[in-house]
């Protein structure tokens, strides 16, 4: 899904450290999920509701699947700019979906989404909740849907 990068939440990613990529200059495929976990982040801060504040109430983002397209490698010392939108927003879930450009070049480098629901831990228990109408407030403004 190409998204309308109008109503995408934009997290422009100017450094990614050098202990991340392999000895080729090559992001290590397991770190574009910290990629897409500081966009959620500051999404969610960028809309008044730090995590800090899920956490307080021992609530949590759950990822419960996650796909990822590699269309050409992410290279140390570059420059990229990530678009993050919400599709099926529901009562207690939702998707987010990630398009990595390369700023030099304008192509997408890469594709994702990952599935999530919000949950409640108790004890050694989690719980899936209705989402808070302050986070799905938030979602509702990068939705697709």
């Amino acid at each position: 899904m190409t998204p309308n990068y109008d109503k995408c939440f934009i997290y422009d990613v100017k450094h990614i450290h050098f202990g991340e990529f392999d000895l080729g200059g090559v992001l290590y495929h397991a770190r574009y999920f910290h990629l897409y976990e500081t966009a959620r982040e500051l999404l969610l801060k960028d809309g008044g509701v730090p995590y800090t504040e899920l956490l307080k109430n021992d609530t949590h983002l759950l990822l419960s699947e996650s796909h990822q397209n590699f269309i050409s490698p992410i290279f140390y010392g570059k420059e990229y700019r990530l678009y993050l939108w919400v599709t099926d927003l529901k009562k207690a879930s939702f998707t987010m979906n990630y398009n990595i450009i390369d700023t030099e070049t304008g192509k997408t480098v890469n594709k994702a989404w990952t599935k999530h629901a919000f949950i409640v831990k108790n004890g050694d228990s989690f719980k899936i909740l209705s989402l808070p109408e302050n986070i799905k407030k938030i979602l509702d403004r990068f939705c697709a849907d």
